[in-house]
């Protein structure tokens, strides 16, 4: 993609918890020296081998925020992230 002549790869991932998370496949043919922005469901994609090499990870789902109690604090959170 490029915009105002700036070039960068957007890349995507289905459900890690699929099994759908090939990010060795989702970067074939993607050049080192432009940046890569990841769009993942599942913000646990971060632990994947490789995740280094992106320069922006977004995702979201984890819920983990949108309800919070008082005194007790998030009421589901589902990710392993912490």
């Amino acid at each position: 993609m490029e915009i105002n002549e700036i070039q960068f790869y957007i890349v995507g991932l289905d459900s890690i918890w699929a099994g759908e998370d090939n990010l060795t496949r989702a970067m074939t043919g993607i050049k080192e020296d432009i940046p890569k922005i990841l769009l993942s469901h599942n913000p646990d994609v971060v632990s994947l081998p490789g995740t280094e090499d992106l320069d922006l990870i977004l995702s979201g789902h984890t819920h983990g925020g949108v309800i919070n109690l008082p005194f007790i604090g998030s009421v589901f959170a589902s990710t392993g992230l912490r």
